[in-house]
This record gives structure tokens, C-alpha cells and sequence, in this order.
């Protein structure tokens, strides 16, 4: 916990953020703080109640600690692509940031059940594995697919499952408690902020022209287009917005294990509060991209 104090203790001087004099002020800040918001994502992973986990996490834990995990390595990714000024690559990360810091919110709130339909769920592809490999398909007479089959069967082991499971997830067409992204999304959140924050991001994803024309195009003056082979930079608004969906199940996480420390709250609960002020501070600086060009990638 020492760590952590010594962590935030310079947000709480009320010069830190005073300093912010020009939008550059701004974006160094972003950087600095999402760097130390990562950090202590990761250091609260690490944490654990000895009296209740002496060991490590049962099945009804693990799925949660496992999504935290990967939330804070794919912001401390997010924050190393921001350093190269990379934003082509830290969008690709946002995405799953995202995703996974919602699931794992949604699992806290509901509870055992979900998180029991979740494993279920997670096992769509190795269940196709396993009916290929009894169809005779020649992939699995490789060593790659003997490999493969292996691995799906010790996942099925793993959860204690077997092919026959999966009734409900069928049912349900393999979507958690029959809930697509989108009506989580607007549970956890709202649905309003659902296609400009997750359904944006899809774009990276999937590579569409939407995509193309924001990254990989200029626009020529005739109209046509032409590659565009360097990355698009970032600012603060590529990190602000991550922090504030990656916070909140690390609070519920630690009200769940049963950590009991009021401090730790005390800093996610600031957490969000620096990321308002920090962003506040942005919109009051930015005056926004140039408006005589079609293309986005020149506009950035």
C-alpha cells in the first residue's frame, strides 16, 4: 500500500495539475498518468486476502482476476504505443481494454451464475475442435492438431466439463445468460455510450474502410487516395476514456475478495476524479482539427 500512496501522493498537491498550461501540458500528463493508473491496476491484481484465498482463486474468482489481468496489461500497452506516439496500434488494444473491463464488471454484479455461463461459454471453439476432430479431419493426424485436441481436452478437464455440458450455451447461442455485448454494454454503462466508444473501436478490428480512411489514407485534392504510411498520432483522449471504463470492477473486485481497505477505494474513487479533471482540461485547450481536408488521417 506504500507503493500506492507514494504513487498518488503528487496528484494531491494542488500544483500537479495548476502546472497544465498549454494542450502538450496536457498530453504529457495523460501519458504520466495512465502509466501510474496501469501500475496500480496490476499492483491490485496482486493483491490478495490470505484469510479467504490462502492459495490462489477457485473457479467462481478466477475468470474475474484473469479479465483484471488482462485489463491492466492492455493499458500498460495502450500507454507504451501512446509513448511512440502510435495511435494506430494503441486503438487495436482499446477494444478488448474495454471489453474485458466490462465483462468483468458484469460478472461482480451478477455474480456466481454469470460467471459459471461465462466458462461455459468460453468453450464454443473447443467443442467445435473436438466435433472436427471426431469427423476424421486430417489436420489432427498432424503433430500442430494433436497439439491442438490436447489443449482442448485439458481445458474441458480443467473446468471439470464435458461434451455434454453445454445444453443452455446452446440454447442461449453461446452468448453470456443469452446477452449480447451490446445489452451488457448498456447494462453495465449506458446505451447511449455504447457506438461511440465499443462500436467505433470495432473498426480497428476488423479492418473496415471507415478504418482505412481514418489510418491508412490521405485524400488527394482530385478526389482519389493515396496510402498513408505513417502512424497517426495520439493525444489525451486516447487514454482518459480507457481509464475510466478499466477502473470500476477493481473496485468491486476488492470489495468482493474482502481486502478491506478503505484507502485503496479512496484511490480508484480519485482515479476517476483525475481523469474528469484531466480531460476537462483538454476541452479547454483543444480547439479542435483543421476543417479544410476530407481526410482524416490528414486531420488527426
Amino acid at each position: 500500500m506504500q507503493e500506492l500512496n507514494r504513487i498518488w501522493l503528487k496528484y494531491d498537491e494542488d500544483s500537479f495539475i495548476d502546472r497544465i498550461q498549454s494542450l502538450d501540458d496536457v498530453n504529457r500528463l495523460a501519458l504520466i498518468f495512465g502509466k501510474d493508473v496501469a501500475h496500480t491496476l496490476e499492483l491490485i491484481t496482486l493483491r490478495r486476502n490470505t484469510d479467504r484465498n490462502p492459495n490462489g482463486y477457485g473457479l467462481s474468482d478466477a475468470p474475474v482476476i484473469g479479465l483484471l489481468t488482462r485489463v491492466a496489461k492492455l493499458l500498460h500497452l495502450v500507454c507504451r504505443f501512446y509513448e511512440l506516439d502510435n495511435g494506430d496500434h494503441l486503438s487495436v488494444f482499446s477494444r478488448p481494454l474495454i471489453e474485458s473491463a466490462i465483462i468483468a464488471t458484469y460478472l461482480l454484479r451478477v455474480g456466481d451464475e454469470a460467471v459459471h455461463d461465462y466458462r461455459r461459454c468460453s468453450h464454443k471453439v473447443t467443442l467445435r475442435i473436438l466435433r472436427d476432430y471426431e469427423s476424421g479431419s486430417e489436420f489432427f493426424r498432424t503433430p500442430a492438431g494433436q497439439r491442438v485436441l490436447q489443449s482442448a481436452l485439458d481445458h474441458l478437464s480443467l473446468d471439470g466439463l464435458s461434451q455434454d455440458s453445454f445444453a443452455q450455451q446452446k440454447r442461449n447461442r453461446w452468448r453470456l445468460q443469452g446477452k449480447s455485448l451490446y445489452e451488457i454494454f448498456s447494462e453495465v454503462v449506458s446505451v447511449e455510450e455504447y457506438p461511440f466508444v465499443y462500436g467505433i473501436l470495432s473498426e480497428s478490428t476488423h479492418g473496415s474502410w471507415n478504418e482505412s480512411m481514418d489510418w491508412c489514407l490521405s485524400r488527394n485534392d482530385d478526389g482519389t487516395f493515396s496510402a498513408f504510411a505513417l502512424f497517426v498520432g495520439v493525444d489525451a483522449r486516447k487514454i482518459l476514456p480507457l481509464v475510466r471504463y478499466a477502473t470500476p470492477p477493481y473496485a468491486l473486485w476488492v470489495e468482493k475478495i474482502g481486502l478491506q481497505d478503505e484507502s485503496l477505494l479512496q484511490i480508484l474513487g480519485r482515479i476517476q476524479e483525475y481523469t474528469r479533471t484531466i480531460y476537462f482540461k483538454f476541452d479547454a485547450l483543444y480547439e479542435g482539427p483543421t476543417t479544410d481536408s476530407s481526410s482524416s488521417a490528414d486531420s488527426r
